[in-house]
């Protein structure tokens, strides 16, 4: 029997998938994150991770080499268990793993290793003009048309920003020094040549590597099969060689070098390589946040992204700054020194200031909930991120019931998945369970909503709803680990419902317990949760 993985054309009915298994748990592609992780955390530092070292080049991809080894563990481990119960998956169109899993073959293809072989992009159209004009014209144009925005970059001591987020728009404004925006692109030279496989990218830290993924596997009570480790081990060796080239030619001409370097996140691999060749040089990086920030979560997804190649972190509020200094974790760092956090100074005392609402109860609401809102499902196909968040066919089946029971209590119900899914389940399949599909922006439809239920407290549309008067319920699934001052904050502005998987790996909520909490709901208006920790990245 056939198990169809794409949710455009998976068979839902009011009691969920029809035929629903899923045979990995959750808990066990987290155990293969963690476990993989910390082992090349600790391979990356025996090899060394000075400027050149081995290890030094392993801390620029390990986040981009973990992701592929959880990806092959989830396809891997799903494909081996349905096959020992007679099932066969039928993967969504585009997946790499599955169909090569199928064959027991490495997949052929890595889309990261395309964009590094590509380089960054950068448009042609003015290379005649010198680089420095290229970039003095640019930094003008994207603040004002004047001398100080014309002159040359002094790449001593003007601040040398890749970005150009609100967040560092804001922090510049704070800074007497000269803050130049320029392109990724101008730094981060092309490379010549073969450098992707063979020679000094093996050796110890390859085999060191893949023992750490190994390990990984048997934390999600699998083995590494030959066939993936071979991709892997190619996919090591063309990774390490090709940044190692980059690096080492960014880092020929030093003098043509920023010494202060700002850059947004450091999970975006140019701004990431650019990070490394600074601090090679002698300079200062400072990264920036992004996105609404992990403050109010105990999350380590920053030692992945963030810490490892900055000096400085610069966040929103000092409520944000303290819980990521409370939350570091020092043996998942690749650098002996953990950067300095810090919030910005407009926002130091964010944290104090009182709520907009005092009181914690709407009175005199008396109008009726009548439709209810599910936003932010996101349908990845066989990608699997970091949070490690419900496969598609396992949302999928939650949504299904969800959308059943609150049909039943006579609410009218939204869908409103996210932009970026690779697939979407159609519209009479989502009418048929009792919602109604909407593909318009959040912010174009949130109106038509009185109330709103969420998994996701990573998500823009999150962020929107904690910043209206709507009630909000909270279902939750365990995805993140709160730190316990946001989580009381959290719970004066929304009901929040227990959520967990069972057995089967399905969704399971007591329904009668989010009956309850969507009326319930109603008498929560405290913002104090959106005051500490998201109002600031918003502004």
């Amino acid at each position: 029997m056939d198990l169809e993985l794409d949710v455009s054309r998976a068979e839902t009915d009011r009691d969920g998938v029809r035929d629903f298994v899923w045979p990995v748990a959750r808990a066990e592609v987290v155990a293969v994150r963690d476990t993989t992780f910390k082992e090349l955390v600790a391979a990356a530092r025996r090899a060394g991770i000075g400027p050149g070292q081995d290890g030094e080049i392993l801390a620029v991809l390990i986040g981009w080499f973990l992701n592929e080894a959880m990806v092959g563990y989830s396809a891997y481990a799903l494909l081996r268990r349905l096959e020992a119960i007679g099932r066969r998956p039928i993967p969504v169109e585009g997946s790499r793993f599955l169909p090569a899993a199928t064959q027991r073959k490495a997949p052929t293809w890595s889309p990261f290793l395309d964009i590094i072989r590509r380089g960054p992009d950068r448009s042609k159209r003015w290379d005649w003009v010198p680089v420095r004009m290229r970039q003095s014209l640019r930094s003008a144009r994207m603040r004002s048309l004047s001398w100080e925005n014309l002159r040359p970059l002094d790449l001593s001591q003007d601040i040398v920003s890749i970005q150009r987020l609100p967040l560092i728009v804001r922090h510049a404004e704070l800074v007497e020094e000269s803050v130049r925006y320029t392109n990724v692109g101008d730094w981060v030279l092309p490379i010549e040549g073969d450098h992707e496989v063979g020679g000094r990218e093996g050796g110890q830290l390859l085999d060191d590597s893949l023992d750490a993924v190994r390990g990984g596997f048997a934390a999600g009570n699998e083995s590494l099969p030959p066939f993936l480790e071979d991709f892997l081990r190619r996919w090591f060796e063309s990774g390490m060689g090709m940044t190692r080239a980059y690096l080492d030619e960014m880092t020929r001409r030093p003098q043509s070098l920023p010494r202060r370097l700002w850059t947004g996140s450091g999970g975006r691999i140019w701004g990431r390589m650019l990070r490394h060749a600074t601090r090679r040089v002698g300079g200062e990086v400072t990264g920036h946040d992004h996105a609404m920030g992990i403050g109010h979560l105990n999350y380590t997804v920053k030692m992945v992204t963030d810490f490892e190649s900055c000096d400085t972190f610069v966040t929103f509020s000092e409520m944000q700054a303290d819980s990521l200094r409370r939350t570091l974790r020092n043996d998942l760092l690749l650098l002996p020194k953990a950067p300095n956090i810090i919030a910005l100074p407009e926002n130091d005392h964010a944290s104090e200031r009182p709520g907009r609402s005092a009181q914690s109860t709407r009175a005199g609401r008396t109008r009726p909930l009548r439709t209810v809102m599910y936003p932010s499902s996101f349908y990845r196909g066989e990608k699997v991120g970091y949070a490690v968040q419900m496969p598609d066919i396992v949302a999928l089946d939650w949504e299904a019931r969800l959308f059943a029971h609150l049909s039943s209590w006579g609410y009218e119900v939204l869908h409103k998945p996210h932009p970026g899914s690779v697939s979407l389940p159609p519209a009479e399949s989502v009418e048929a369970v009792g919602g109604r599909l909407i593909t318009d922006r959040f912010e174009n439809v949130s109106h038509l909503a009185d109330a709103f239920i969420f998994i996701d407290p990573q998500s823009t549309p999150f962020v929107l709803i904690m910043k209206s008067d709507k009630p909000v319920v909270f279902v939750d699934f365990g995805l993140y680990e709160w730190m316990p001052e946001a989580f009381e904050l959290l719970e004066r502005r929304c009901r929040v419902v227990k959520g967990l998987f069972d057995e089967k790996n399905r969704a399971q909520v007591d329904w009668d317990a989010l009956r309850s909490a969507i009326e319930d709901a109603k008498d929560l208006s405290d913002h104090s949760f959106y005051d500490s920790y998201l109002m600031v990245s918003q502004e």
